[in-house]
């Protein structure tokens, strides 16, 4: 059914595109269209792998499968070949469709190019580059999988480093293709944007492109093969959220652009119409018709506002991803809630504990406060474009919203705060 209907898909998508940038028609609701087709035009292929995978697992006479734990972990198959290639088949699935999905969002026409302005030279790149990397990184981690499935002792085996090494080269190519300062997917920004500091570090970029690839074969050479492929499994998971950090911040972005966009479109329309209706009033008096009533909102420095908020946020977001990614195999991040400063007691069952208060709680209070003072501070820019663009609301209004807004916002980190370092009321 997917098949059948990717081309009339496909061609939505395309009509998505065209309606982007006309002020009358363009609407948020053609990029959330194109990023839903996309991801549907994905699922083909990796749908048939997944089924099969499962029908492999699930063969008469196989016993021990367990189908809601093997949806998000991996079963041991010891000898039996069917089986092992099934669960082969399940694994390379989620990667297949990772692979696909960006494919399909970098299409001409598509997402990126026709809804987030990206150069069509960068998005050809980068389906180039990732069609390269997933003709090898499939079918290598299928015989990975297979082998480490079929007999788990193979992971310390000859042939098991010399498949993880082949996929870390293959990412270390395709890093080194798409970060190149000068030829890479970002190249065209770093020459438009060289006062960013995403710019200032590109070199440092395209160096851990390539030696964190490298440093993780050398791990899988010099025996430490199960820390490789686990470290190597949240390299591939740390890219991928990157990509769907990217992706939320351009979509976040164009919706606040149009917004903005049609919020200047109504307040000049607003003034022209008090304009007409001046002119009507004191016809044949010239004074009186030049007046033109300035705007009531600075439009640059509620840009420049809800700007600085959208990056305060995916900054948080992106660095609490990563804590997530990482946490469990980099023992560093497990510290900070072993080192006890004060505990408190608390009721628990009906019994008295007493509770610790960790460096960890101590960090996430003050990772609260930063959080709650960038928004906080940022948040009524935002909200008031959005009240003016949806409701007739005055100035004095919309000003006196956007501060019980901010007092809300600072109690309720005050509160929170409060109750992560163990207070109680």
């Amino acid at each position: 059914l997917l098949m059948w209907r990717s081309t009339s898909m496909f061609l939505s998508l395309q009509r998505c595109g065209r309606k982007v940038g006309q002020l009358r028609h363009d609407r948020f609701f053609f990029s959330l269209k194109a990023l839903v087709l996309s991801l549907v035009l994905a699922l083909p292929w990796p749908v048939l792998f997944a089924t099969l995978g499962l029908h492999l697992q699930l063969l008469q006479g196989v016993v021990g499968f367990d189908l809601q734990t093997n949806l998000y972990q991996s079963t041991d198959w010891n000898g039996q070949f069917a089986p092992s290639i099934g669960a082969a088949f399940y694994d390379i699935a989620f990667y297949a469709y990772y692979f696909l999905a960006f494919r399909q969002l970098c299409l001409p026409g598509g997402l990126v190019t026709a809804h987030f302005n990206w150069s069509a030279s960068a998005a050809n790149l980068l389906r180039r580059e990732t069609l390269k990397l997933m003709f090898v990184f499939l079918p290598v981690v299928f015989l990975l999988s297979a082998t480490i499935s079929y007999e788990p002792g193979a992971l310390a085996s000859g042939f098991s480093r010399l498949l993880l090494c082949l996929v870390l080269a293959a990412l270390a190519w395709f890093f080194s293709r798409i970060l190149s300062p000068s030829q890479g997917a970002m190249s065209e920004f770093y020459r438009q944007n060289p006062g960013n500091p995403l710019t200032w570090l590109r070199y440092l970029w395209f160096a851990l492109g390539l030696l964190l690839p490298a440093l993780l074969a050398g791990l899988a050479i010099a025996g430490y093969v199960y820390t490789a492929t686990q470290l190597g499994a949240r390299l591939i998971d740390t890219l991928w959220l990157i990509v769907g950090i990217i992706l939320t911040y351009q979509l976040v972005v164009r919706w606040v652009e149009l917004l903005e966009r049609q919020l200047q479109f109504k307040d000049a329309r607003e003034r022209r119409r008090a304009q007409r209706a001046a002119r009507d009033a004191h016809e044949g008096d010239s004074a009186q018709i030049d007046i033109v009533e300035e705007s009531e909102i600075d439009f640059v420095s509620l840009s420049e506002n809800t700007q600085k908020l959208i990056t305060s946020a995916i900054i948080v977001v992106a660095a609490f991803g990563m804590w997530a990614t990482w946490s469990e195999v980099l023992p560093a991040f497990r510290i900070l809630d072993e080192v006890s400063l004060w505990s408190y007691e608390s009721t628990v069952d009906g019994a008295v504990q007493s509770i610790p208060v960790t460096l960890g709680n101590l960090t996430t209070g003050l990772l609260i406060v930063i959080l709650g003072t960038i928004i906080a501070l940022r948040l009524p820019a935002l909200l008031e474009i959005l009240l003016f663009a949806r409701f007739n609301i005055t100035a004095g209004s919309r000003s006196a919203i956007s501060k019980l807004t901010q007092y809300t916002i600072i109690a309720a980190v005050v509160l929170t705060v409060f109750s992560v370092l163990g207070a109680r009321w």
